[in-house]
């Protein structure tokens, strides 16, 4: 459904404070959107009833008629900045397991629109990576790795399976998003729907 891959950039801190944080309300319910292989999702957003943290299940329509159910346990917390709307998200179980289990804080921008209209944006992988290396982020950054074919062939480097990951301070973190226009550091976007119903109004 969403622009990440199995090891998104990730940060072992939020963006701000889970305790103080307020539960955003404004994400219950249905959404109605495209994916990026031009698939019918439809996210189902609420809370869950054992610790109040965010559930969210996905499911795809796929053109041969199938189903995709995947089910999400998430800690989803918002956090302001400069009047922009971040979500902490941090991954405690997927149904289908397509995210690395190592993977931490994941930061996605979200901003409602007229007409329950509802974008996700995800951010650049190699922003990320040219943060880190011109150290205006502190973090780690995987290594390519080397693959010989075996045949005589020069050994092509192919980029490792590991994550992109921020360690720097929640504050500092800030700081940078601040300094950046969000919209080149936030540029994959999936637009929703909100799908009115009895219940969910």
């Amino acid at each position: 459904m969403t622009s990440w891959s199995c090891c998104p950039p990730n940060s072992i801190n939020p963006l701000s404070d889970f305790n103080t944080a307020a539960y955003e309300k404004r994400l219950e319910g249905t959404w109605y959107g495209k994916s990026e292989t031009n698939t019918d999702v439809f996210l189902h957003i609420g809370k869950r009833k054992d610790d109040g943290t965010t559930q969210v299940i996905s499911v795809e329509h796929k053109k041969n008629g199938s189903l995709n159910l995947v089910k999400f346990e998430l800690i989803m917390f918002p956090t302001v900045i400069r009047d922009e709307y971040f979500m902490n998200i941090k991954v405690v179980e997927i149904s289908d397991k397509s995210i690395s289990a190592d993977v931490e804080y994941i930061f996605v921008k979200y901003k409602f629109s007229p007409k329950n209209s509802l974008t996700f944006s995800f951010i650049n992988h190699e922003k990320v990576k040219e943060a880190i290396s011109n150290g205006a982020l502190k973090g780690s950054i995987p290594k390519e790795r080397k693959v010989n074919d075996n045949k005589g062939n020069i050994p092509k480097l192919i980029p490792s399976t590991g994550c992109v990951k921020i360690t720097d301070s929640s504050k500092n973190i800030v700081k940078y998003f601040e300094s950046m226009d969000t919209e080149r550091l936030f540029p994959h976007s999936l637009k929703f729907k909100k799908i009115n119903y009895l219940g969910n109004k």
